[in-house]
């Protein structure tokens, strides 16, 4: 009788060891205090390891400006999530660093800056007529619109705009560049919801800033010539502008990539602009991004974004495959690495929970 318990005991907590093996294998490898905040060398490290440029500019803001680059995150659990936001307001204060009147220092990625420096502007506010009705949502109210009083983009005319633009491209670029990490150091159900939130958001400013630059210019080539011809003849913000559009459009043919690499690996369907994750639906695109392109294409906007790219517009290209619906069906049959791959780790975490049993056999027997 008293073996008969022991096998029984022996069992049950085998199973236990089993399905407790199977969850930490689709859990995180750390779980934090909700309270506890990430110190400044742990944030430093992991943007080393997969974000050099977000790096850079955090390094720059922490190191020689002195600010508290760490007050954008609330967490160790929610590091993740607000990554994006520690990058973008630290770009602003980065690329404000010079602490003079009308420049600003825009980064560019690797390491470099662009100074732009600038004398007149008229606030952004001035050109809410030329943007259409149904524009006047998502960031419109607080850039440009009643809401936009206090706010650079509005103040510092397409210059802010710049600043905005650069700020949310390399808060995406954090997003995009911490993929790898999200696949093997973070794969959970919640850290994929915090890449899929972060990147959309930033994949909306891109439309929505680009359009606002365009259509400032062209505001200013009818009402204000004086500033419209000193945009044009500004060198250094047609490069600042130049490389931070490309490197953003960039940016968003990635993310689609990786959408569509997650939405295989994980057997998720991509359709009518939303990612499944588990059961849940998650938008990872949205007509008003298309309408804003569609917008910005116009001719007399077009013939503004060759003025400003110059020859670099054919090699770059405005018209890129992001303004295009990604549809990914769930494949019927599983690959057979996929296949290969789930057999491993099954295996693994079987005689993981094996192994474990046996031990607790042993432990229990020589016990009784």
């Amino acid at each position: 009788m008293k073996c008969k318990n022991v096998f029984k005991t022996m069992a049950a907590l085998a199973a236990s060891a089993l399905i407790a093996g199977s969850v930490c294998m689709t859990e995180a490898k750390a779980h934090y205090d909700e309270e506890e905040k990430p110190t400044w060398e742990e944030v430093e490290e992991l943007l080393d390891t997969y974000d050099p440029d977000g790096a850079y500019i955090l390094r720059v803001v922490h190191d020689d400006l002195g600010e508290d680059v760490l007050q954008w995150i609330d967490s160790k659990e929610t590091l993740l999530g607000e990554m994006e936001l520690m990058v973008h307001e630290s770009t602003h204060s980065f690329e404000h660093q010079s602490n003079k009147w009308h420049t600003m220092d825009i980064y560019t990625g690797h390491q470099q800056s662009v100074r732009v420096t600038y004398q007149e502007v008229f606030p952004s506010h001035e050109m809410i007529a030329d943007i259409p009705e149904s524009f006047h949502q998502g960031r419109f109210h607080t850039y440009i619109g009643d809401n936009s009083e206090n706010v650079g983009a509005n103040n510092w005319g397409i210059y802010g705009l710049l600043d905005e633009f650069s700020a949310y491209c390399w808060g995406l670029n954090s997003v995009i560049s911490l993929y790898e990490y999200f696949q093997t150091e973070a794969n959970t159900k919640r850290c994929w919801e915090y890449y899929l939130s972060s990147s959309y958001s930033n994949y909306l400013a891109y439309a929505e800033f680009n359009c606002y630059i365009l259509v400032y210019a062209a505001y200013a080539k009818e009402h204000y010539p004086d500033v419209y011809q000193e945009i044009m003849t500004n060198e250094a913000f047609k490069q600042a502008y130049r490389t931070i559009e490309a490197k953003y459009r960039s940016l968003l043919t990635r993310r689609n990539e990786q959408l569509k690499e997650f939405a295989l690996q994980h057997e998720e369907t991509i359709e009518d602009g939303y990612l499944t994750v588990q059961g849940d639906l998650h938008q990872i695109e949205d007509p008003y991004f298309d309408e804003l392109i569609a917008w910005s294409q116009k001719p007399i906007y077009q013939a503004i974004y060759q003025e400003l790219v110059g020859d670099a517009a054919e090699a770059t290209g405005f018209d890129s495959e992001i303004v295009q619906p990604m549809s990914v069906e769930r494949s019927a049959a599983v690959s057979e690495q996929e296949q290969t791959d789930h057999s491993w780790l099954w295996g693994t975490v079987l005689c993981l929970g094996i192994l474990t049993g046996i031990v607790i056999m042993i432990v229990v027997i020589t016990r009784v």
